[in-house]
């Protein structure tokens, strides 16, 4: 006699559905995980893919590989670890017409590498694609994460990006930059004890007055012990990029970004280790490396600004929780080595590149200086090595701005004769 009731709970179900439907945010549920997406009303979900015409990700049960053939016994030992959780947002540029395929598949390696290493009800994910990658519901989405101490909160883009007079930034598929330091803010406001904002883009100088050009997841018991080392163990914040100033960001249509799939890959085969982020910055370097080479084999390509060929890609760290970066072994602080942090050129070295401007003379490097906003990032290239560095430094309002003596080299750079003590030119963050 039951059935009555049934059959009108299920009517009353699918009235409120009806008329309350389009109010509503749509949210889609794999294996108990929830997964929230602001969609078009007129989209048409393609199983094929995981992709909702291009404005939004939906992640399908039949379409995406199982992590499980990705991780490598990463539920051994996990006893005793912290109960909090990650809140993740994905933003990906998925509409643009030149690298969309291969955001998508950036997309599909970071949804299988969470899923595979943290267990449905310690992960809160969004993603955010298409139409909706917008400056407000970008910054309008991490605001809805209420984190706890215990929390993390993890940010990931992949898209477009570039560095301007005022900082690195995300391209915006209307033209509009959402700074990284914007993002940075807005997410270290939420209270979690852990933030990290991960980034797969160009990082190619833009003046200001320029526009820059799916699986059934088997979900694991307990977190990790690499996710729980790197999300919840530690305090702090994480901010990096896949590409440094003056380079190119790439990727690949099948594999994603050259960032994204070596960060993928090494969480995949790690995971069943307790390792810090100075370990994953440091074994994903070569990776990157390695990608780039491979997605740019048989072709030149011509780095930012005429400054010559692109033959690296470098991760870019602006911060990394205490304890980075370690301090170089042997040698002195300044000149080729070492790790980001305050370190300086040397004499005898040679600036070929201010604010992605290349540099061929003496006079063209003491303009470019005078002409520079407050924060100016130069290349140098080693006096003994001949490799070269980049470095970012804050200059003085007045002059002497920078403290150097520069000589002409015929017309390949500027020779730094001298270097004042106490200048800015003494205290340069080294890039990369």
């Amino acid at each position: 006699m039951k059935r009555p009731a049934l059959v009108f709970r299920t009517f009353v179900f699918f009235y409120i559905l009806f008329f309350l439907g389009k109010e509503l945010p749509k949210t889609f549920c794999l294996a108990g995980h929830t997964v929230e997406s602001i969609i078009e009303e007129d989209e048409e979900l393609n199983p094929a893919e995981g992709i909702g015409s291009d404005e939004d990700i939906i992640q399908s049960p039949d379409n995406m590989v199982d992590p499980g053939s990705r991780r490598r016994k990463i539920l051994s030992n996990t006893n005793g670890l912290r109960g909090g959780k990650i809140f993740l947002l994905i933003v990906a540029d998925t509409n643009d017409g030149k690298i969309g395929k291969s955001v998508k598949a950036d997309v599909r390696n970071l949804t299988v590498t969470f899923m595979g290493h943290v267990p449905k009800k310690q992960l809160n994910m969004k993603v955010l694609s298409g139409r909706n990658v917008t400056k407000q519901k970008i910054l309008n989405t991490i605001k809805q994460f209420h984190a706890k101490s215990s929390d993390a909160m993890v940010f990931f883009w992949s898209g477009h990006g570039a560095y301007d007079q005022r900082g690195h930034f995300f391209k915006m598929p209307n033209g509009e930059r959402l700074y990284r330091s914007t993002v940075v803010k807005t997410v270290r406001k939420q209270g979690a004890g852990m933030d990290a904002v991960l980034s797969d883009c160009c990082n190619k100088f833009v003046s200001l007055k320029e526009v820059p050009v799916a699986f059934e997841p088997h979900w694991p018991k307990q977190i990790s012990p690499l996710f729980n080392s790197l999300f919840l163990k530690t305090r702090g914040l994480v901010d990096m990029n896949g590409a440094s100033e003056g380079e190119f960001g790439f990727g690949d249509p099948n594999d994603g970004g050259t960032f994204i799939k070596p960060l993928c890959d090494y969480m995949a085969v790690n995971g069943n280790k307790s390792l810090s982020w100075n370990n994953l910055v440091a074994q994903i370097r070569p990776k990157v490396q390695a990608a780039f080479e491979q997605v740019t084999k048989g072709i030149s390509v011509e780095a930012p600004h005429g400054s010559g060929k692109q033959t690296t890609q470098s991760v870019r760290v602006w911060h990394l929780p205490p304890g980075w970066p370690p301090r170089p072994g042997g040698g002195n602080a300044g000149g080729a080595g070492g790790a980001l942090g305050r370190y300086h050129p040397e004499v005898g070295d040679v600036i070929v590149e201010v604010n992605g401007k290349k540099i061929r003379t003496r006079q063209e490097c003491i303009d470019a200086v005078n002409s520079s906003p407050e924060i100016m990032v130069f290349v140098a290239r080693g006096k003994q090595s001949g490799k070269r560095f980049t470095y970012r430094t804050r200059l003085r309002s007045k002059n002497p701005r920078f403290g150097v003596n520069l000589s002409d080299t015929g017309g390949d750079g500027a020779k730094l004769t001298q270097l004042s003590k106490g200048f800015p030119c003494k205290k340069c963050e080294w890039v990369r």
